[in-house]
């Protein structure tokens, strides 16, 4: 389904099971849309679902989008339990299903979505590389710490693969809204144009926090290095890794929201299209798998 619509900021926070699924959003529409946002998750030997439910916000109207609760919200044949504190329908489970497939009826509407797990990509070395002091970062100086970590997995061959990799700073703690990590590996940094300094270095960009989203296009069935520059790290002693191998459906609906929220202010940007998979609703809904690492700091 392709909905063209203005999507205010949005922060997809595809994160651990006990942070929000998304944020919903305000859609320029004449009447309100039922929005749904949410996944299941392989993680190790068991499995967990995450979905929200909320219904849209006129432009004429005040006030945040309203959550709707106590609905009966399936995945397969299981009902998720609504949790008042999260607002988020929740379910923990242990599964051998390829395919999943969410399924609600919310005033009178049938509402549904399918997706199904791709294969499990899991880390093979985490290291700590030292402090570092970037000077060149998006353009002008900065002289922050942040701590050196590289990372490494191996990409499946002759397959196109689609990532996620989130940050933490425990094992639930993730960062800050608006905090971002700066990177000079354009094969993450893919809707940036590639630049570099006087002496060819590639200069660094920002990468918000929950979006290290990219594609396999440049190492495909290759070994993969990211290093990435943490700060904070005076505060902590461990850093904790996901990496999420997602569907393309995912990437492709994940990058176009952030895509329109960039160019929101931008009168003269081209509207981005938001394709989602949910029947009869605005959203997404996809499987993953999940692997975890970390990594000591020395203090």
């Amino acid at each position: 389904m392709k909905i063209r619509t203005l999507i205010f900021p949005l922060s997809i926070m595809l994160v651990s099971c006990t942070k929000n699924v998304s944020t919903p959003v305000i859609i320029k529409n004449e009447k309100d849309q039922i929005v749904v946002n949410g996944y299941v998750a392989m993680k190790k030997d068991s499995s967990f679902s995450l979905v929200k439910v909320s219904r849209t916000k006129k432009l004429s109207e005040q006030g945040s989008p309203e959550i709707i609760p106590d609905q009966k919200v399936f995945i397969n044949d299981e009902q998720l339990v609504f949790d008042a504190a999260s607002q988020i329908y929740r379910s923990v489970h242990t599964t051998s299903a390829n395919s999943h497939y969410l399924h609600t009826n919310i005033d009178g509407i049938e509402i549904n979505a399918e997706d199904h797990f791709p294969a499990p990509v899991k880390f093979l070395s985490v290291e700590y590389l030292g402090l570092d002091t970037i000077r060149q970062i998006a353009g002008f100086e900065s002289e922050d710490v942040f701590a050196k970590i590289k990372l490494s997995f191996q990409d499946p061959v002759e397959t196109e693969d689609y990532y996620q990799i989130l940050v933490k700073y425990s094992d639930s703690l993730t960062p800050g809204y608006s905090e971002r990590f700066p990177s000079n590996d354009y094969s993450i940094i893919e809707e940036q144009v590639e630049e570099t300094d006087l002496f060819g270095n590639n200069i660094y960009k920002f990468i918000p926090h929950d979006m290290i989203i990219f594609r396999d296009h440049y190492f495909n069935g290759k070994k993969k290095e990211i290093t990435l520059f943490v700060s904070r790290v005076s505060f902590y002693q461990d850093l904790y890794f996901e990496l999420h191998h997602i569907s393309k459906d995912a990437f492709i609906y994940h990058k176009n929201v952030k895509l329109q929220s960039l160019n929101q202010d931008n009168p003269f940007a081209e509207p981005t299209i938001v394709t989602g998979n949910i029947k009869n609703a605005v959203g997404f809904f996809g499987c993953r798998h999940i692997d975890e690492t970390n990594v000591h700091v020395p203090q």
